[in-house]
């Protein structure tokens, strides 16, 4: 098993905590997708990767058959339950890379939200133009730490860092120098937008998309300490840390926010989507 595919197993760890964490997806891109398509009762979406049904939700709303797939169980028993009045939604456990050796059906759209980065680079992009009506749209979103917020926060947290995990400050720093190989979605580093495009998923076979489009929402949130001290324990590198350092570094973030930051943290995002359309091969 691959380092990613171990750390995208790690979320199902903690599917509920996720679920109550990880913030929602901007509804303006959902909107403005619909129309991209456009949407109508007799399109097929398939999500990649949908974890306990986050983006599911909003895309429930399209009103037309969504099937949704995720490799853990545990998260698809959240995504199940939150949306068990929404009938035209199916779950179904699998990988992305079984389902798509095993799938005959094609689909309008094909959806992963936070999900891209974990599936095999080696066939993705190829095997979602595979699965795609003619004319069909990819979409692929996530979120990413902006520079911006409560500047002197992070400023704190990265010495706390230093003092408890100073491997992922390393890491973070990285990514922040715009390092694609790093791991870190600018929650130890603010991202700037420069760094935020360049590790955002990119579709690499030009030659198989019209309309290659990048489209960024940026919106901010405020955290309590307990709040943004959930939200960490839901992020594969701080899951990989022993449970005695990560309770040592929560301790102290907590402290930090409510001692120094009045008992909130103010964080800037970006929710960054790359979209296409499917452009049929000339014989």
């Amino acid at each position: 098993m691959s380092d990613s595919t171990r750390r995208g197993y790690l979320f199902h760890e903690v599917a509920d905590i996720y679920d109550q964490a990880r913030p929602q997806y901007p509804e303006q891109l959902f909107s403005e997708l619909a129309h991209y398509m456009p949407i109508s009762p007799s399109s097929r979406i398939l999500e990649i990767g949908c974890g306990t049904g986050i983006a599911t939700r909003s895309l429930a709303a399209w009103e037309c058959p969504v099937l949704a797939i995720d490799p853990g169980a545990e998260m698809i028993a959240v995504a199940s339950e939150r949306l068990r009045h929404a009938p035209q939604v199916r779950f179904l456990v699998t990988t992305f890379e079984d389902f798509f050796r095993s799938e005959h059906e094609l689909f309008t759209a094909v959806i992963a939200a936070t999900s891209y980065h974990w599936l095999d680079p080696e066939i993705r992009e190829k095997a979602v133009w595979d699965l795609l009506l003619p004319d069909g749209v990819v979409a692929i979103f996530r979120h990413w730490g902006r520079e911006g917020g409560d500047v002197e926060f992070f400023q704190g947290i990265q010495e706390i860092y230093r003092t408890y995990a100073p491997a992922l400050l390393e890491e973070a720093f990285r990514a922040a120098s715009g390092d694609i190989s790093a791991i870190s979605f600018g929650h130890v580093v603010p991202l700037s937008d420069d760094a935020i495009a360049a590790h955002t998923d990119t579709l690499q076979q030009a030659e198989l998309w019209n309309e290659m489009e990048y489209v960024t929402y940026p919106w901010e949130q405020v955290y309590t300490s307990e709040e943004y001290v959930n939200l960490l324990s839901t992020y594969s590198d701080h899951l990989l840390l022993t449970p005695e350092v990560r309770e040592q570094l929560f301790s102290a973030i907590r402290k930090h926010i409510d001692t120094c930051c009045g008992g909130h943290v103010r964080k800037a995002y970006v929710t960054a989507l790359r979209r296409a359309r499917k452009r049929l091969q000339e014989h």
